[in-house]
């Protein structure tokens, strides 16, 4: 396929540029789960800083707060599993109906 051509690589370096040009100093890549190694891999490639993240959610029968073991949504592997085997038109399909403020 096309990945071993990096084409996200010219894109995100006309957007660091474009962004410094405007004075921009910071780019904040966004949160990564540890399990996405090339996602991180991709981040760590421009310079980012990796910063882990404990996730909590309040028990309110002990009231506390409790580490959650998993930082993806229970059943985050079958959305997975199916977004990279459907082709773009479907994908972009689920797009709109999961985020329909991104459009």
């Amino acid at each position: 396929g096309s990945w071993g051509m990096r084409p996200n690589n010219p894109v995100m370096a006309e957007g660091i540029f474009t962004l410094a040009e405007r004075g921009i100093r910071r780019l904040h890549f966004g949160r990564t789960d540890p399990g996405q190694a090339g996602l991180r891999r991709f981040k760590l490639q421009w310079g980012a800083t990796e910063y882990p993240l404990c996730y909590r959610k309040f028990d309110p029968v002990s009231g506390q707060w409790l580490p959650i073991r998993s930082h993806s949504p229970i059943g985050a592997e079958w959305i997975h599993a199916l977004c990279r085997r459907l082709p773009g038109p479907g994908n972009r399909a689920l797009g709109h109906l999961l985020y329909p403020h991104l459009d």
